[in-house]
């Protein structure tokens, strides 16, 4: 799953993350786990961007919201709970 939503953020919602946080902008799903529990899923992301200080007013709701509306896709019928953090690329790689 995480996989899954790492992908629709970054291919599906491509142009309204390009638009939101700048062209080379990339999200990585860290740690996506269900809480048996609390019956919620814990979703843990990380954006790239170019200018981290460009997008701090954006940060971190627009990136929670990608990662609903792809969460949402899966019809999972559950919670979600983020963690977001923002990184700037270095060297033009977000790896």
């Amino acid at each position: 799953m995480k996989k899954h939503i790492q992908t629709t953020i970054n291919k599906v919602h491509k142009r309204e993350l390009n638009e939101l946080f700048g062209k080379e902008s990339k999200v990585i799903v860290e740690d996506f786990t269900y809480s048996t529990n609390g019956k919620f899923f814990s979703c843990s992301v990380t954006l790239y961007v170019e200018d981290v200080d460009k997008h701090l007013d954006l940060f971190p709701f627009a990136l929670e919201q990608l990662v609903m509306d792809s969460f949402r896709l899966f019809a999972l019928g559950k919670e979600l709970q983020i963690t977001s953090s923002i990184k700037q690329i270095e060297n033009g790689s977000s790896s």
